[in-house]
């Protein structure tokens, strides 16, 4: 950048690496305003809310306004997450939420280590701290709580926790926050599925040949064929209980000894060897991103009715 303004809210720069201040004080193209803070941002009309100027002021009311085509934002380091403290939610020694692992995680790389809360941004970011990952990490946590109310059917908030009081071992946050039990099939409040396991009602044929396949589709009005740490089988699965079938017949590939064989001999007879492989009526329909298509499309759930899956209100 030609020029870069530095706008701080105090006189001096208390930063612990003085080399760091030294070097940025030295710098040609910087420009140190102290003491300031951001009054708001400028952006006219004929600019496309392009940002162009920068409205400042100081602690006894003096403006400044200076004129820049971009700005990053940066307000202080440490993450505001003390109220958490025995919550539940696990905070590391610099105050940074815990997330879960890919291997232990039940909502996606953003669950905390609470059931149902998860964390973006700064939060639990120490490496990247910038407004554009936080702005993305933000998106995935939506979609990753998302993901966990419709597989649990919600939430309800117990405004009288004392009613749990006798659960010594939950916080008072574990205490309120409870998935909601089954409420029927409704798409709306019902539980999905999960396809960490397989249908309890396995096939007594073999599946690795393509009449068991046959016997096995044409037995379901749905069956999805998946394994439990696919993003897609996921995909799927909530379309599915998005459209009214919340539990299909899950085979779980991930479980079977031959698992890799049934895909070879799915991979025959649909042209799709990966997972999942959805099948409605006993046809093939594709994957996650093709079932979800379908529901996007509202051309799901007409087929759900048309074999009987559904039951059209």
């Amino acid at each position: 950048a030609r020029r870069v303004y530095l706008v701080h809210r105090r006189a001096e720069l208390r930063a612990s690496d003085k080399t760091a201040v030294m070097a940025l004080r030295e710098a040609d193209n910087v420009e140190l305003v102290v003491p300031y803070t951001v009054e708001r941002w400028e952006a006219r009309r004929e600019d496309k809310g392009k940002l162009k100027t920068v409205a400042l002021i100081q602690a006894d009311g003096t403006p400044q306004t200076i004129e820049c085509d971009g700005a990053f934002v940066l307000i202080g380091s440490d993450p505001n997450t003390s109220f958490l403290e025995g919550s539940g939610v696990e905070l590391d020694g610099g105050g940074l939420i815990k997330l879960t692992t890919k291997e232990e995680s039940w909502g996606g790389t953003t669950a905390t280590m609470l059931n149902g809360v998860f964390a973006a941004g700064e939060a639990s970011d120490g490496i990247y701290r910038q407004a554009v990952t936080a702005s993305g990490d933000g998106a995935k946590a939506a979609m990753d709580a998302e993901r966990w109310l419709r597989k649990n059917g919600g939430v309800t908030i117990d405004k009288d926790a004392t009613t749990l009081a006798s659960n010594t071992g939950m916080s008072e946050m574990q205490k309120k926050l409870r998935p909601v039990q089954d409420q029927g099939s409704s798409p709306h409040n019902a539980q999905i599925e999960s396809d960490t396991r397989a249908s309890d009602d396995k096939p007594n044929c073999d599946l690795t040949q393509e009449q068991c396949i046959h016997k096995l589709v044409q037995a379901h009005h749905v069956v999805v064929f998946s394994k439990p740490w696919c993003p897609y089988c996921r995909k799927a699965l909530e379309a599915l209980s998005l459209a009214g079938v919340p539990k299909p017949y899950i085979v779980d590939l991930s479980v079977m000894e031959r698992g890799q064989d049934v895909q070879s001999t799915l991979g025959k007879m649909t042209g799709r060897r990966t997972v999942p492989n959805v099948f409605v009526g006993g046809e093939s329909i594709g994957g996650g991103d093709e079932t979800t298509a379908m529901h996007t499309k509202g051309k799901l759930r007409p087929l759900l009715v048309k074999v009987g899956a559904v039951v059209e209100r």
